[in-house]
């Protein structure tokens, strides 16, 4: 079974280990690295600059780091929906 295919806990839990054995190994983990991890995890989606998202009206990259940077065809990535806020279970943490 492929990770992308895991359940959410698996996929959660595979990329918590990458993250932790790589630095508790004593190397340095770029943001590259993670960003990378997160997409094979599943935890991030991919998207690709069009000339809309350019557009002055569009609010598409709204909120997005450094936005001002993109050109078409570029990516850019959000959360996705395992890590959008609506879907995680903040209370959880202080309560």
């Amino acid at each position: 079974m492929a990770l992308k295919d895991a359940s959410r806990e698996v996929r959660l839990q595979c990329f918590a280990r990458r993250v932790l054995d790589e630095a508790l190994d004593g190397l340095d983990v770029c943001g590259g690295d993670i960003q990378e991890w997160a997409r094979a995890a599943g935890l991030l989606d991919e998207h690709i600059v069009t000339e809309a998202d350019l557009a002055p009206d569009s609010e598409t990259l709204h909120g997005v780091r450094d936005a001002e940077f993109l050109s078409i065809g570029d990516s850019w990535f959000s959360f996705s929906g395992d890590l959008k806020d609506e879907n995680v279970r903040w209370s959880e943490l202080f309560s």
